[in-house]
């Protein structure tokens, strides 16, 4: 899979993970790994609520901040095809 990340990025591509779902200070070792593998064409992503707070499940950036991104993941709501 590192090489799969590596492969990807050198071709162009941008690779985004999820930092994880256990409330941690650092990303899960997985997201951090393939971040490093793609040396700086992989973003990892973490959740926040609808008043851009961090959710309390998601795991934070840690050392991992230059390559740290956030976006709702928390409480959202939808509007479904006949109410």
């Amino acid at each position: 899979l590192q090489n799969a990340v590596r492969d990807a990025v050198a071709r162009g591509s941008l690779v985004v993970l999820s930092a994880g779902n256990d409330g941690l200070d650092q990303p899960e070792s997985f997201a951090t790994l393939l971040g490093q593998a793609g040396n700086g064409g992989v973003l990892i992503v973490g959740s926040v609520d609808a008043d851009g707070d961090i959710s309390s499940f998601s795991n934070r950036a840690g050392s991992q901040g230059a390559n740290f991104l956030t976006a709702r993941g928390s409480r959202i709501c939808c509007a479904y095809e006949n109410g």
